[in-house]
């Protein structure tokens, strides 16, 4: 009888001292032991805060990628690198700075979690490209260097120039007052892209506002309403109904129109000297060639 309870007592500590040691190993393997309380609510905090940590919120559209919670998003230098990527011209010294300020401009704005592109923004990208390119040389350039900038801003240049015309058509003969009102009263129109486009700003409170977009507003305005930006206080006024109806800073918009007229002048002015230039060089040529002409033309006598 003794014997037997020695063998049991003998087997009851074989498997205890095997529990120990398996607990001691799985203990530097980092778990915690069950018994400990301490090691309990670790864990439990541990749990707790592994369910309330999230990815942050990145913009899935553009060129990102998820790594872990790490977000790579694209910088300047990877735009700039897609863009030559694309044009491998030289471009000429006297445009190369607003093409690469398009571009950063560009850049900037579609890697932005609250910008959405629109037709208006369309707009504004081909009228900037084409008022500040004018007399670009060569020319055949031009489509090249367009293409590349949309690219680089993950966008295409095909869908930029078909949007913006479509929006230019759906424009004509629009009265802005009545069409404003009819983009806060949610009612249909005739102007059916422009009025569905700007009823998606209204109603969009996180809305990216920016200077090309501002550019676009004001292309439309002009080709719809003529008479109406020639005058002062009613350009104001239709600028005031819009920056409310669409939920912006007015004053923001009015000081990007006026640098952007400001800039159009200068540019006006930059083509009337590039005019001149080359109207001096070509009257220039044409003198030398003519007194090359003359001082042959003794020498052609005397052989005949």
């Amino acid at each position: 009888m003794l014997g037997r309870l020695l063998g049991q007592y003998d087997t009851v500590f074989f498997i205890s001292t095997c529990l120990w040691r398996v607990r001691q190993r799985y203990s530097m393997l980092g778990a915690p032991r069950s018994g400990s309380l301490r090691d309990r609510q670790r864990l439990s905090a541990k749990t707790a805060l592994a369910k309330r940590t999230k990815p942050a919120k990145i913009r899935a559209d553009v060129d990102h990628y998820y790594v872990g919670v790490v977000t790579k998003i694209r910088t300047v230098s990877d735009a700039k690198r897609e863009f030559y990527s694309h044009h491998n011209r030289p471009i000429s010294s006297i445009y190369r700075r607003f093409v690469e300020e398009l571009l950063v401009e560009m850049h900037l704005l579609v890697v932005n979690a609250d910008f959405h592109y629109d037709p208006i923004f369309a707009l504004g990208v081909v009228t900037s490209f084409d008022r500040f390119m004018q007399g670009y040389q060569p020319d055949s350039d031009l489509a090249s260097l367009f293409y590349a900038l949309c690219r680089a801003a993950g966008g295409d240049s095909g869908q930029y120039h078909q949007d913006s015309q479509s929006l230019r058509d759906s424009c004509q003969n629009v009265i802005w007052t009545d069409l404003l009102a009819q983009v806060t009263n949610g009612s249909e129109s005739s102007h059916s892209l422009l009025l569905q486009t700007l009823q998606g700003i209204h109603q969009n409170s996180n809305f990216k506002y920016s200077r090309l977009f501002a550019i676009g507003l004001y292309t439309l305005l002009l080709e719809s309403q003529p008479a109406l930006m020639e005058k002062e206080e009613s350009r104001q006024a239709v600028f005031s109904q819009l920056a409310e109806t669409l939920g912006f800073s007015e004053d923001k918009l009015h000081k990007d129109l006026d640098l952007y007229r400001s800039n159009l002048d200068k540019v006006e002015q930059l083509l009337k000297v590039l005019e001149e230039t080359a109207e001096a060089e070509r009257k220039k040529r044409e003198k030398k060639a003519a007194k090359a002409l003359e001082e042959a033309q003794p020498d052609l006598e005397q052989t005949a």
